[in-house]
């Protein structure tokens, strides 16, 4: 559209206070051209821009819904990579044989015998020791202590049977039976701690205990000797 301003020129010289009519209709013209060119630019779409939602990473959870490896909150779930196992069960024994455990016995057995009329006769014995001798028997007659000490504490015949009669004479006389006063020993009760002692000192002799070990039992048991009766 082609606009003629010569025409409103020539109008606006026939109107009173022409000057100051040019300058109006001026500057009514300059803010006409502003608007418009300000409303064209709000209407107009905008060129080359592409409008997109956001579009969710799928590194980074959103709340509420979980994700792999990480919580609802978006923190990461612990996970255990080497559970805790429980140890395995030893691996068991083998049973024994029972014709092995009382070969045992009867080996233990037939040494106390032999052992025992040695020391009998030995130390000049008058005394009759059927209940040192009916324990000691009872206890060789247990299978699996007896095998236990021949086969897993690798102890002799010999070694158990001297074991058993310190262990059974030691327990006698600490009953108080053998005393005839305040730590005073019976005949019965002297000649079984005799027993004690050479079952005792054998064991040391035969290297089946320690000096140590035979005199702290000696201590023990004359200590126990003086206080009872």
């Amino acid at each position: 559209m082609n606009i003629d301003v010569s025409q409103y020129l020539e109008v606006l010289q026939d109107l009173p206070y022409y000057p100051y009519s040019v300058l109006g209709a001026v500057g009514l013209v300059v803010v006409l051209l502003i608007l418009l060119v300000f409303t064209r630019k709000r209407s107009s779409p905008s060129r080359g821009r592409k409008s997109r939602s956001p579009k969710a990473s799928s590194e980074t959870p959103i709340r509420g819904k979980p994700v792999d490896g990480l919580s609802s909150d978006g923190d990461p779930i612990a996970t255990d990579p080497s559970p805790i196992l429980p140890p395995p069960p030893p691996p068991q024994k083998p049973p024994v044989d029972p014709a092995v455990i009382e070969a045992a016995v009867k080996n233990c057995q037939q040494k106390f015998q032999e052992m025992y009329i040695d020391m009998y006769l030995g130390l000049g014995l008058m005394s009759d020791f059927e209940r040192m001798r009916t324990e000691v028997s009872q206890r060789l007659a247990d299978g699996k202590e007896t095998y236990h000490a021949i086969s897993e504490l690798k102890m002799t015949p010999e070694a158990v049977v001297l074991m058993q009669m310190v262990s059974v004479s030691g327990s006698l006389l600490q009953s108080g039976e053998q005393h005839i006063g305040k730590g005073l020993l019976g005949i019965h009760g002297q000649e079984l701690f005799s027993v004690y002692r050479y079952a005792l000192t054998t064991m040391q002799e035969k290297g089946f205990a320690t000096q140590a070990e035979t005199q702290s039992k000696f201590d023990f048991i004359e200590r126990k000797i003086q206080e009872l009766g």
